[in-house]
């Protein structure tokens, strides 16, 4: 799933559909196997195809393990679901997911809400919250 994830991340969309394809039909209705569905679909910008790989216990999972929530955030961005796509930005940064250079500027699936006033006062409460942190 990470691999397919780093594929999207450099441009090799195809490529990346056809892994996250692979861990979907091994992995089935578990969470990761829907979380790569699901963004599978969503890099083809099929909404309606991602939307389906959404189960309850892949949105159980993501609210207790930040990165999921944020895979969930990067999909519906990419498919135009800007409130479904903050809400899950909103749950992974409450779990801890701070990375404030990543998700403002470098995450190019988020690049949709760049612009979004919602986005950028949650880009300023992530950003306080990793000035802040002492590793």
């Amino acid at each position: 799933m990470y691999a397919a994830y780093a594929l999207a991340l450099i441009g090799r969309r195809e490529e990346a559909v056809k892994v996250f394809d692979e861990v979907t039909a091994a992995l089935g209705n578990t969470p990761y196997g829907s979380i790569s569905g699901f963004l599978g679909r969503a890099l083809q910008l099929d909404e309606e195809g991602a939307v389906r790989h959404v189960t309850p216990q892949l949105e159980q999972a993501a609210h207790w393990v930040e990165y999921l929530g944020w895979f969930l955030a990067d999909g519906y961005a990419l498919i135009g679901r800007r409130d479904d796509a903050l809400r899950w930005l909103r749950e992974a940064v409450e779990r801890g997911f701070i990375n404030y250079p990543y998700l403002s500027k470098h995450d190019p699936f988020l690049e949709s809400l760049h612009d979004d006033a919602d986005f950028e006062e949650l880009m300023r409460q992530v950003r306080r919250r990793w000035q802040a942190f002492e590793a």
